[in-house]
């Protein structure tokens, strides 16, 4: 958008309170003395961008209807824009590979931007994300039912805890994982996604069964 203060010099006026990026219009001192905001093509054009790129956002067409409080596409517009989430749903299943590995993670469907690769989701842009894992593990082991510990791994070194459970000496025994939380994503390209088992004395040699979905939800 167009800063007045420094496009219209002497024509506008500065208000640190009211109107504090980019001042506020003014009208004329003496009648024709030229210090009163000009009705320009450029400053009509950036209220008219915004507009257009509002509608856009919200895959609206503009109806050629003028604006009322009754019926207004700008409105619309701000409302579908508030709603939209970018969405991304993977499961997990089991894996035998050992100790603190990822499990295989398989896309299950995806409202774009998000990118899977080597068992890892990949966020596409900076912002706040809600992160919800919800399912079931199950035993295999009566050997070495010790704990399974299953958390999330977002970034190099930042483990989030999910949930610790001690298996019985009866195979099949199983525990519920579920957790949430937002996460504050600052540099996407270096930031990533993950389901890992945290190990202990227990491996996932010793997980007969594991599924769950895992939702990324951009929430801005």
């Amino acid at each position: 958008m167009l800063v007045l203060t420094t496009r219209y010099p002497g024509k506008t006026s500065a208000d640190p309170t009211n109107y504090p990026l980019a001042g506020k219009a003014r009208d004329v001192t003496v009648s024709g003395d030229g210090t009163g905001f000009p009705f320009e093509a450029d400053w009509l054009n950036d209220l008219f961008g915004w507009q257009q790129a509002l509608l856009a956002a919200a895959g609206l067409t503009p109806n050629n209807a003028v604006e009322n409080q009754n019926a207004s596409q700008l409105l619309d517009a701000i409302r579908i824009i508030a709603q939209q989430r970018t969405v991304a749903a993977y499961t997990f299943g089991t894996t035998s590979t050992g100790t603190n590995a990822l499990f295989p993670i398989s896309l299950y469907a995806q409202r774009g931007g998000f990118g899977l690769s080597s068992n890892r989701v990949t966020v596409p842009a900076a912002g706040k994300y809600r992160i919800t894992v919800a399912g079931m593990m199950q035993s295999s082991s009566t050997t070495n039912p010790s704990y399974n510990n299953l958390a999330i791994d977002i970034a190099p070194d930042s483990l989030q805890f999910l949930s610790s459970q001690r298996a019985t000496t009866s195979a099949g025994d199983a525990f519920a994982v579920s957790y949430e939380a937002l996460w504050d994503i600052g540099n996407p390209g270096s930031q990533s996604i993950g389901i890992k088992n945290l190990g202990g004395s227990a491996s996932f040699s010793s997980v007969a069964t594991a599924y769950s979905n895992l939702i990324i939800e951009r929430v801005y």
